[in-house]
């Protein structure tokens, strides 16, 4: 029985983050699968067989926002595992500081 893995990302202030993409690949590297995250920011791997995926984000969503770690997942057999991430938020460049003056 395949199981699955669930990703949700939101920003540090508990915001959702839509058009963060993932990709997932099994132990020898071969892609999985891959995705993006909705407007709640979710994003479903559905119908995996068993075994532990690597999961990378390739995309955040948002120029603010760095890409969260990389996470190895174990998947067993007829669950979904529930995978959060939080990235971190970028320094702003020098020109979205607010400078006195």
């Amino acid at each position: 029985m395949p199981g699955g893995i669930s990703v949700h990302v939101s920003a540090t202030d508990g915001t959702p983050v839509s058009g963060a993409a993932f990709t997932l690949t099994d132990l020898a590297g071969t892609t999985s699968a891959s995705g993006t995250t909705g407007a709640d920011g979710t994003l479903a791997f559905p119908e995996l067989p068993a075994g532990v995926y690597h999961l990378r984000q390739t995309a955040t969503g948002s120029a603010t926002i760095k890409p969260g770690p990389d996470q190895d997942v174990v998947v067993p057999d007829g669950v979904t595992v529930p995978v959060t991430v939080t990235p971190p938020t970028a320094s702003p460049s020098p020109s979205e500081q607010n400078w006195p003056g």
